[in-house]
Formats: structure tokens, C-alpha cells, sequence
């Protein structure tokens, strides 16, 4: 029985809410995706079974015994990478529902569901190289449980925006309310009405000139001369930091430009580019 005619999975169609019309977005596992994400062993298992059988042809050919043992070896090889494949290329979740009231999903054999005000952490990793592509999109709800997505899912990226935007809505004002009462905490960055504290370091706005994000870091810098390359914090560590961004804009006045390092300050401020 297929994941789209399960019963139990039937009924998780339904939006949150019960309002087919309330979903925003479906993504299941695909094909495209399953290659994107495994194409490393994919490759591997394809060169070896090449290059073994290539071995044992010229074993059988020359009569050489070790070249045929070769090839066995690395067929086997070759196998394994296969076999890694076939075992994870399905597991875990399989299929998630977006909807403007919560999220449900399919993992394994069980259907699960939460509204956004269960939402806790949303942690992003999206890292591409010349033959890979490491994706983890988790999301941590307030009764501690956790669940786990990546690239095989159909739509990733869609997927990624959509599930932040919706998230963040309520963590949004959560962490508005967090900083009104003292603090509010995004992993190794906390705020404070008076200033930011970075793994145990703290520093007043006023020690603060601009932040910036660049290529998966957060740089909150200083304008101590000593400390002038100030803080790099790994944007994967940091959770919700689309809500961070936001309230380290909201730390004062006036419209942020896009793709800009932000000054910090009450005052009159520039691009910081």
C-alpha cells in the first residue's frame, strides 16, 4: 500500500483546520530527489560496478585469476554503495503538508500533525558542492520532539520558504515578547533590551557598529578597535534566524535595506557595504 492511498494518510490531506482550501503547499519524496541527494554513492555505485567489471572480464580473458578476485571486490564495493541507497532513500519523512494553521507529515509508518504555535526551532542547512548537496531542514516543537527533512522531498526550496514564512509568524511575536520581558534566545545568539550576548559574550549596542550575513554567517561587529572582526556564528546553529534578523532590525528605526550590513545605533546610518 502506497503512501498516497493509505487511509491514515488519506485523512492528513486534509489541511490542519479540516479546510482542504487551507493548504498552502504538498511535497513528497521524488525521484529528482533521491538522485540530489544521493548522488555521491549513486556515482560511486555506477564507477564501481564499471571498474569491476571491467576486472573480471580481463581476469577471465588473461586467465588471471586475481584480477577476476579484483573485480569481485570491487563490485562489492559498488554493491554496498547501492545498498545504502536502497535502504535510506525512502526513510524518515516521506511526504509534508503545509497548511496556514500547521504542518502534517508522514514518517515511516505513523502520520503526524502540529499547529505553528507548537513550533519551537526551525534549524536550516543547505550546503552545495561540485558533486554534493547536504540538506537538513528540523524543527523542534515545545514538547521536545523533532522532525527532520531534506532535498528529497519534491519542491525543497518552496518547501524551505514556505515552512520559515509560516513558522514565523508565531515565532515572530513569541520572541518579541521573549525580548520585552528580558531575553530572547537563538541558540549561541541571545538578545537583551540593552544589547547582544554571543557564546557567554555580551556587548551593549552601543559596542555594536553593524551585522552582516555572509555565506552561511552571521558577523555581529564591534567597534573596539581590538574586536574589530567581532563575532562569526554559523547561521546552521542558530535557530529561527529569519525571526533574529528581524529583531535586530527592529532594534531601531527605519526601513533595512536588502543584502546590507546593518549599523548598529539610534542615530543616522549608512548601507555599512
Amino acid at each position: 500500500m502506497t503512501p498516497n492511498n493509505r487511509p491514515d494518510f488519506d485523512n492528513a490531506r486534509t489541511p490542519v483546520g479540516g479546510d482542504r482550501g487551507e493548504a498552502v503547499s504538498e511535497h513528497a519524496i521524488h525521484r529528482d530527489g533521491i538522485i540530489s541527494r544521493y548522488q555521491m554513492p549513486i556515482m560511486g555505485f555506477v564507477i564501481l560496478l564499471i571498474l569491476g567489471t571491467v576486472f573480471i572480464i580481463l581476469g577471465m580473458t588473461r586467465s588471471e585469476p586475481y584480477l577476476s578476485l579484483i573485480g569481485v571486490v570491487v563490485l562489492a564495493g559498488g554493491t554496498a554503495c547501492l545498498s545504502y541507497v536502497l535502504k535510506n532513500m525512502y526513510r524518515g519523512v516521506r511526504r509534508v503538508i503545509l497548511a496556514e494553521s500547521g504542518m502534517r507529515w508522514e514518517e515511516d509508518q505513523s502520520v503526524h500533525e502540529k499547529p505553528w504555535e507548537d513550533v519551537r526551532e526551525v534549524y536550516t542547512k543547505d550546503v552545495i558542492t561540485r558533486a554534493d548537496r547536504d540538506t537538513n531542514l528540523r524543527v523542534v516543537f515545545a514538547d521536545g520532539t523533532a522532525m527532520t527533512m531534506d532535498n528529497r522531498l519534491r519542491k525543497y526550496e518552496s518547501l524551505t520558504k514556505s515552512l520559515l514564512s509560516l513558522s514565523s509568524r508565531v515565532l515572530l511575536e513569541k520572541k518579541r515578547r521573549d525580548l520585552a520581558a528580558g531575553r530572547a534566545e537563538f541558540g549561541p545568539v541571545v538578545l537583551y533590551p540593552d544589547g547582544v550576548q554571543v557564546k557567554e559574550d555580551k556587548k551593549s549596542w552601543e559596542e555594536l557598529e553593524q551585522w552582516t550575513v555572509n555565506n552561511g554567517y552571521l558577523y555581529i561587529i564591534s567597534t573596539a578597535p581590538r574586536d574589530r572582526y567581532g563575532w562569526e556564528v554559523s547561521l546552521f546553529d542558530v535557530p529561527n534566524y529569519q525571526v533574529l534578523f528581524q529583531l535586530l532590525q527592529e532594534a531601531w528605526q527605519g526601513p533595512t535595506p536588502a543584502a546590507t550590513s546593518i549599523p548598529f545605533g539610534r542615530g543616522s546610518r549608512t548601507s555599512g557595504q
